[in-house]
């Protein structure tokens, strides 16, 4: 059966034209904040959540600007999806570079003194960079806890860390999705209209930078499809 373009036309103009702002009050109390820096990695992300049913998130990376939007909690899954990003690569090359230095430090010590420098220099060097390869391996895993779309399935809010970093938050967490669970109560009964809410949500949060071209079609496409 084909699709009815005509109102898929609908949900989708009606997505470009008429912003849909979260649900707040002119003054919202804060509930609970959460904030996760890491220096090393250039990354932070603070967390505001609003009894209006609202969470603001403030953020910044590596080559960016700093970012600030907000997000209506009715539209947000309440399961978390985490991600585990570990970089093998330099984890391989780390491990490699030890057995290397381990492999010349021994083969020094059966050398007489006249023959050390050779292989101590090579041990040296691979230590050394073994070091850095390291450094590498650490700022390069990362833990994300993302809160996704219900319907469009696409991240609108992501906290990156190093693995472990989602436990400090771990009670800020569970809020969250006690108040997602309780915004959903909110949401509207009628399902095309909960669509077109959700698609003026991904747009809303596309014009403000915090869902690229990639993702914001997606969602949409994933919209259209249920409606």
């Amino acid at each position: 059966m084909r699709p009815n373009l005509g109102r898929a036309e609908h949900i989708s103009l009606a997505a470009e034209t008429d912003d849909a702002a979260p649900v707040r009050a002119t003054r919202a109390k804060v509930l609970a904040t959460f904030t996760l820096k890491s220096s090393f990695r250039g990354l932070s992300t603070s967390l505001s959540l609003l009894d209006t049913h609202v969470l603001e998130i403030h953020t910044r990376r590596p080559g960016e600007s700093a970012r600030s939007y907000s997000v209506d909690l009715r539209y947000l899954n309440a399961k978390p999806v985490r991600v585990r990003s570990i970089a093998w690569i330099w984890a391989i090359d780390t491990f490699a570079l030890l057995i290397l230095a381990t492999v010349k430090f021994w083969r020094a010590s059966t050398l007489d003194s006249a023959d050390l420098i050779g292989p101590l220099s090579i041990g040296a060097g691979a230590a050394i960079v073994a070091c850095m390869t390291a450094a590498w391996f650490v700022r390069s895993t990362t833990e994300s806890l993302s809160f996704i779309s219900t319907i469009g399935a696409v991240p609108l809010v992501e906290v990156t860390g190093g693995i472990g970093s989602g436990k400090a938050g771990k009670k800020f967490f569970v809020q969250l999705i006690k108040a997602i669970m309780a915004a959903k109560t909110l949401a509207p009964a009628n399902k095309h209209q909960y669509l077109r809410d959700e698609m003026r949500e991904h747009h809303r949060l596309h014009e403000a930078g915090a869902l690229n071209d990639e993702l914001y079609e997606l969602g949409k496409a994933r919209v259209l499809e249920a409606f």
